[in-house]
């Protein structure tokens, strides 16, 4: 099982999707954990006992963006939520890992992995990574964030340069270049494997 992480906008989604495209498993944890919150419903009123009621509209559901402010700017917050949310996650991911035990290569994508704990489940930890001033431009301009909001995401992630991992990816290009070098990463695990590796599949 490949562990596959990086801070925010990173581009963990690309490498994910280089994996997906060829037929290989992706624990996308992110998804996950905000699917969760559909699967079990003691989680949401649970969030709405903590946060109060202002974080859902009218027809109930969670306001996603809005308490994702709350939580981001303060570090409290943000362990509360972590605390409700981290056991029916933690539980729904194992049911996902050993769904494809049986798999020749699994990959389990989450920004926290090393938060978690959840590095110590993988055989390899690839991280991707993109200087900070370049990941605040593509959250501004990609993703809609304001500045501040921006950073204060940033900040209450584990800095990236610090993380253990096996395998590091330079996402401080364009996508042909972390493709490359995801192939080349990724040839003598696939061979190992007796798995085809495609080589013209480029991410959109």
């Amino acid at each position: 099982m490949i562990g596959l992480t990086g801070g925010i906008a990173a581009g963990k989604s690309l490498a994910a999707a280089w994996f997906r495209r060829r037929k290989v498993p992706v624990i996308d944890a992110d998804r996950l954990g905000r699917e969760i919150l559909d699967m079990d419903p003691e989680l949401p009123a649970q969030i709405r006992r903590r946060f109060g009621d202002s974080f859902f509209d009218e027809d109930g559901a969670l306001k996603r963006r809005e308490l994702g402010r709350r939580v981001f700017a303060d570090p409290s917050e943000l362990r509360a939520l972590n605390e409700l949310m981290f056991p029916a996650l933690a539980r729904e991911l194992e049911q996902r890992i050993q769904a494809h035990k049986d798999e020749p290569l699994c990959v389990l994508d989450a920004a926290l992995i090393h938060a978690w704990g959840l590095d110590e489940r993988c055989d390899q930890v690839w991280l991707v990574l993109a200087p900070a001033e370049l990941r605040l431009r593509r959250m501004i301009e990609n993703r809609g964030f304001p500045e501040a909001e921006a950073r204060e995401r940033m900040d209450r992630q584990l800095d990236p340069d610090s993380l253990r991992a096996d395998v590091l990816l330079d996402n401080s290009g364009d996508v042909a270049s972390l493709v490359a070098q995801i192939e080349a990463a990724a040839a003598p695990l696939f061979n190992q494997l007796g798995l085809k590796l495609e080589k013209d599949l480029l991410d959109d």
